[in-house]
This record gives structure tokens, C-alpha cells and sequence, in this order.
């Protein structure tokens, strides 16, 4: 039977800040409706490989490897990780991409963009699909002044950085995200 994984990217840098556990709590939402067990994230959100909410019920968590926590990694670089290891395993058809409003259409870029490069060399029937939170957040959800990655602090932080990697070619995109 062919399963159904979260894809979670942390907006801003630290588990305690708002944004990221407001992105935990929508994972766990998502799982309740679709019945998932397995999650895909970064250390900023999960720091460890089994977890359990308030009901008892267990996660299986991927983490991504990442060995300076000062340096953050790029959305593509974390794609990649998560539907490379989704697509080897086999029993994944689907993956849910769950980041911040200001975040998702960037994720979804890279995670479909990603699947394409993976689907020219190998075999991988895995859907990709957004996780919409029908916009109950604000800003104020999502901006937090504690994060230590200074680009998520504000939206025009944010926005600035935001506009210039949505307009790069894709082809220049990947190259620099590495």
C-alpha cells in the first residue's frame, strides 16, 4: 500500500520561534486528515527521529543533515533531500509540502522542480501537492523578530530576497543553490 509523507520547511531559524511551531502544528493537522506518519523537516522545527504529539500517536521523522546550524541550507537543497529519499523508498506516492504562506509558492517551485529532474533519470511515481492553511495566519504568524535568520525577522526582509530568487532562471537557481 503506497503511503502519504509530509515535506515540512522551517521558515526562520529555531525551534521555539512562532512560525516554525506554527508549521509543526499544521504537520500535525495534515496528518489527522490525510494519515500520515512519516515527516520530512529540518532541526529547526524537529530535533529528533521519533516524535509523539499529545495524543501518543508516532511520527516517524526524516532530518535533514545539517551539520552548521549558523549556515541554511537552501529550500532546493531540501527538495532534493526529502523526494530523493521519498522516491528510493518506494512506498511514498505522495508528498505534502507544508511551509509559510510567504514561503509555499518557492517550496513548490523546487520540490516540482526536483521531481522533474528525478522522473528524467529515474523512476518516481510521487505526487507532490501543497498543504493550504486556507491564509488563518497573519504576517505576525509568520515574521518573528527571534529568529536568528535575519531574512524571516520581517516581510520586507523577506520580500526583497523573496523577489530576486523568484525571478532567476531556474537553470542559475539550482546552480547556486547547489
Amino acid at each position: 500500500m503506497a503511503d502519504t509523507a509530509i515535506l515540512l520547511f522551517a521558515f526562520g531559524a529555531n525551534e521555539e520561534i512562532r512560525s516554525n511551531q506554527v508549521l509543526l502544528k499544521e504537520a500535525l493537522r495534515c496528518s489527522k486528515v490525510n494519515g500520515v506518519g512519516t515527516i520530512f523537516s529540518q532541526k529547526a522545527i524537529l530535533t529528533e527521529t521519533n516524535y509523539w504529539d499529545e495524543n501518543g500517536k508516532y511520527y516517524r521523522v526524516e532530518l535533514f543533515d545539517q551539520p552548521d546550524p549558523s549556515k541554511h541550507p537552501p529550500t532546493l537543497r531540501i527538495a532534493r533531500w526529502a523526494i530523493f529519499l521519498a522516491a528510493l523508498d518506494f512506498r511514498y506516492e505522495r508528498l505534502i509540502v507544508i511551509a509559510a504562506d510567504p514561503h509555499i509558492d518557492r517550496c513548490m517551485r523546487d520540490s516540482l522542480y526536483v521531481l522533474s529532474q528525478l522522473r528524467a533519470t529515474h523512476y518516481a511515481n510521487i505526487k507532490i501537492e501543497p498543504w493550504v492553511n486556507a491564509g488563518e495566519y497573519t504576517d505576525q504568524d509568520w515574521f518573528c523578530a527571534d529568529s536568528t535568520q535575519l531574512r524571516t525577522r520581517t516581510r520586507v526582509a523577506w520580500n526583497k530576497r523573496e523577489s530576486l530568487l523568484m525571478k532567476t532562471p531556474m537553470w542559475l537557481y539550482a546552480t547556486m543553490a547547489g
